[in-house]
């Protein structure tokens, strides 16, 4: 067995959650204080603010959200309206010291934006249309999509039949690209040069943006609102699969806009929540639901478990000790007044904790 050894990515007395490793593995992003965008550096060990703080507020671990372009270029956010208190969706450049694009601009609540077609397309669940109940959830939701360039917008607003056409050119081009390839494959080959690429992260083309007048090449990608779990469009873009609840729990669904067709993939029945991911081939959707993973063939809706198993050593007393901290110090940073209400937090501290050798279960 190899040994591992394990080193601080950031070492702060700052909260620093949940990280991300950057497209290319060199870089790794991370919400400081579960508010402020950093990205580190991690040859250098240096940080850089992305996205500011004052555009995020944390009401617990986890409810924040940003994801990196597939080029590493770029953040898609979940961000603060600057004049009310309603999540927009935006776009930041991930070099940071520019501001955030709002991509939304709708008022309503936009959320958990999604890269799709390798960064050419954003996509994000939206209420504008869904009904809603006067305490806020459960609501319904439907998916948006944004065509960051002019081509991605002509791409999905062609016909059946010129589609068919486009999709014929471009495989008759790849084809004609791996053949010259297949020809130039010896001619001038530096071997060491080839060696050290062998380890490189092979991204995307960069996309070049195309941000003016965005509104009018963004579109309602849904046939109908609903209660959404997830959702996420397959690699060629013609796809949206979805965790849809109508009845008791979230199932699989798909919807090809292009087709105007939608279909049950598969009957799941999730009442304690759910997520999807698609597969690189697009052919299957790996869905996490009640907390047992399967993979899910989209045409057939045939559902095959995914086996996993781990053996962790608990420590209980441990475990808690840990909880008791960190519940201690979220409470300290998070409380509305930093004064705690005149309460010696540090000296609440130490009153309980002395109890924690007592403790044997963990209510």
């Amino acid at each position: 067995a190899s040994a591992l050894r394990d080193s601080p990515v950031v070492a702060s007395p700052a909260e620093g959650l949940p990280p991300a490793f950057s497209p290319d593995g060199k870089e790794v992003s991370y919400l400081e204080e579960r508010t402020t965008l950093k990205v580190v550096n991690l040859a250098s060990g240096k940080s850089r603010v992305v996205l500011p703080g004052d555009l995020n507020y944390s009401y617990a671990d986890g409810d924040q959200w940003y994801q990196w372009s597939p080029d590493g270029k770029s953040f898609a956010v979940q961000f603060l309206s600057p004049t009310r208190w309603s999540s927009e969706v935006g776009i930041v450049d991930a070099a940071g010291g520019k501001p955030v694009f709002n991509v939304s601009r709708s008022g309503y609540e936009d959320e958990q934006p999604k890269w799709a077609r390798k960064g050419e397309v954003l996509i994000w669940a939206t209420d504008r249309f869904g009904t809603r109940q006067h305490s806020g959830n459960p609501r319904e939701s439907d998916i948006f999509a944004a065509f960051l360039t002019k081509k991605a917008w002509d791409r999905f607003r062609l016909d059946e039949a010129a589609y068919a056409q486009l999709v014929e050119k471009e495989k008759e081009a790849d084809k004609k690209k791996d053949k010259d390839k297949a020809k130039d494959g010896d001619k001038g080959k530096d071997k060491d040069k080839e060696a050290e690429k062998k380890d490189e992260v092979k991204l995307p083309e960069p996309v070049a943006f195309e941000l003016d007048a965005l509104d009018d090449r963004t579109a309602r990608l849904s046939l109908h609102s609903a209660s959404l779990a997830d959702a996420a469009l397959t690699p060629d873009g013609e796809t949206l699969v979805y965790l849809a609840r109508f009845e008791k729990g979230y199932d699989l669904w798909k919807y090809v806009p292009r087709k105007k067709e939608v279909k049950l993939v598969a009957k799941l029945d999730a009442d304690r929540g759910a997520s999807l991911r698609i597969d690189p081939e697009g052919k299957k959707a790996i869905v996490l639901a009640d907390e047992k993973l399967s993979s899910i063939d989209l045409e057939s809706g045939k559902a095959t478990p995914v086996k996993a198993s781990a053996k962790i050593e608990l420590k209980a007393a441990e475990e808690r000790a840990s909880l008791f901290e960190h519940a201690w110090r979220q409470t300290q940073r998070k409380f509305y007044v930093e004064t705690m209400h005149g309460v010696d937090w540090a000296a609440m501290k130490t009153a309980y904790a002395r109890f924690l050798p007592q403790i044997d279960n963990s209510r």
